[in-house]
């Protein structure tokens, strides 16, 4: 995870779709709530994967202030296992963006 933070603390966006979200992941990105502070963008799907996804997690999220949008996707019959991460960077010279 230290990558992780150190991404998190340095984009200016982040794109974050994973199959599943526990409340230690949210207090993740809770911790580095300056991010949105400083004018970032974060977009977050999670899905209900076998049920995983932790209720506490999503209310962590829900009380954060800033360019936050998060959605949960209904997996029913189909599968939903993603675990991505996408930071944008908007350098002088354009954009970057790391997958981790």
């Amino acid at each position: 995870m230290p990558k992780t933070r150190r991404h998190i603390d340095e984009a200016n966006a982040c794109d974050i779709p994973v199959a599943f979200l526990l409340d230690n992941g949210a207090r993740l990105i809770v911790e580095h709530h300056d991010f949105l502070a400083r004018g970032g963008r974060a977009r977050i799907l999670v899905g209900d994967y076998m049920d995983v996804t932790e209720p506490m997690a999503l209310r962590r999220l829900a009380d954060l202030d800033g360019d936050l949008t998060f959605r949960v996707f209904e997996a029913a019959a189909q599968g939903f296992h993603l675990k991505t991460y996408i930071f944008l960077y908007l350098t002088v010279l354009g954009r970057h963006i790391a997958n981790l």
